[in-house]
């Protein structure tokens, strides 16, 4: 997902920049290979949520207390859904200000804004991530266990 995103970019990028006179990717290439590269992942994620929810239904449906389910995926959650937004946001910031340079609007500060977002990644997205995994490793088991 993330390979063939970055490999587009970098190509658009550097025949903006060195003034490519043809287009090294046309519009159909790019969206075929977002179709390929993109579609299977995509999915995988849309479809998390869904099975969370089936995954309720199965709980209640077997006669067991919604709040049992949620024991094992809140804990984690509450650390890893801060850091899902706070990366996107991150992403579309930088997607803003790279576009604000790429049409003129702005010059400058695509390097701070880089850094900045590196920051904000290293010392609040990461640790999020980190607690969210040892949390589910080691504290959601002993708790399923507990209630189960």
């Amino acid at each position: 997902l993330l390979s063939c995103n970055i490999g587009e970019i970098i190509t658009l990028f550097l025949a903006t920049v060195f003034n490519f006179h043809q287009d090294p990717l046309v519009p159909v290439q790019l969206l075929w290979l977002n179709l390929v590269t993109d579609s299977l992942p995509a999915l995988a994620l849309g479809v998390n949520g869904a099975t969370l929810g089936l995954f309720a239904g199965y709980y209640v449906h077997q006669g067991i207390p919604l709040w049992k389910y949620l024991t094992g995926i809140l804990p984690h959650g509450i650390f890893e859904i801060p850091a899902l937004i706070l990366s996107a946001a991150l992403g579309l910031y930088l997607c803003r200000t790279v576009s604000d340079a790429l049409l003129g609007k702005q010059t400058g500060s695509v390097g701070a804004a880089v850094r900045q977002c590196g920051q904000i990644l290293l010392w609040w997205a990461l640790p999020l991530i980190a607690a969210a995994a040892v949390i589910e490793t080691y504290v959601t088991p002993a708790l399923i266990q507990a209630v189960l």
